[in-house]
């Protein structure tokens, strides 16, 4: 996908789409990341999470992404899993804690309620001393555990250890609450879900795009919401992209909604500004916030 010129400082150039050598996409991407990472090349954008009946901002996710050339062609997700096969994971992860909470803090002087929702690595979750410095990290930031929602990906469950759920437990009994992202995608049992501390379940989007259709995922949405009731477990429902699928939400038990019809991933600025709106309302009619 990209190709390496000029092995200096600015030797990164997109070529062509036919490099087929894994290997070296790999090498040429754990390149890149290396060099975000001296320049400050990556930054975050948050997307807020909507009280599903008030549509009032409660919250949002914190999502990661990058000025550097390679690293935007490549998409967040592809040079995730490649930091996480390298170990940067870690480094990066430290970027996205400190740099939240910094952030967060500010925004809790006007808005104490409000949470930032954060994805972590199985590589994360399973080093030794995780939950001790999150729970440092949080309230060095003047922060309290119900500040921070911890995300976990289903998909990557199967991935943690003893030492992983060890250290859920632990930031589960120092008060933070742990969701589980892209519910229905992964491999889940009910004992697990019983057993694992989770709070809260987040809706795939490829579930949501299936309301009022023909599709065999159709169901889905109401199978998830079912068994969040049975273990008494809060839901997100993400991709909220239509007024449709934000009636058929509002029609059922689900807690929260997340979605392009309401707000898009933003930089801070804007989610700042965002947030002032106080009384700020959901006009169905118009698809636009009334100030």
């Amino acid at each position: 996908m990209f190709e390496a010129k000029n092995r200096g400082r600015n030797r990164w150039q997109v070529l062509n789409q036919n490099i087929v050598d894994q290997n070296e996409l790999k090498k040429l991407t754990q390149e890149a990341i290396e060099e975000a990472l001296q320049n400050n090349q990556f930054y975050l954008v948050y997307q807020p999470i909507f009280n599903t009946h008030t549509l009032k901002p409660v919250g949002a996710e914190v999502l990661l992404r990058s000025t550097h050339e390679a690293l935007k062609k490549i998409g967040t997700q592809a040079y995730i899993e490649i930091a996480e096969a390298s170990g940067a994971i870690r480094r990066i992860d430290s970027f996205v804690v400190n740099l939240a909470l910094a952030q967060l803090a500010r925004i809790r002087e006007t808005h104490p309620n409000f949470h930032f929702s954060i994805n972590f690595s199985a590589a994360e979750l399973t080093t030794p001393d995780f939950a001790e410095s999150l729970s440092h990290a949080v309230a060095s930031a003047g922060l309290t555990s119900d500040a921070v929602e911890i995300e976990v990906t289903e998909t990557r469950w199967a991935e943690f250890g003893r030492q992983a759920l060890k250290n859920l437990e632990k930031l589960h009994h120092a008060g933070f609450l742990v969701a589980l992202d892209d519910f229905g995608t992964g491999y889940n049992s009910f004992a697990q879900l019983n057993s694992s501390h989770i709070a809260r379940l987040k809706i795939d989007r490829r579930f949501v795009a299936a309301i009022n259709t023909e599709s065999r995922d159709a169901n889905m949405v109401n199978i998830i919401l079912g068994t969040a009731q049975l273990y008494k477990m809060d839901v997100v429902a993400e991709g909220i992209e239509t007024e449709e699928q934000l009636a058929y939400i509002q029609a059922q038990n689900c807690q929260y909604i997340q979605g392009y019809l309401l707000a898009r991933p933003m930089e801070w600025d804007n989610l700042c500004e965002f947030l002032n709106r106080d009384k700020a309302t959901w006009e169905s009619t118009t698809g636009k916030w009334r100030i």
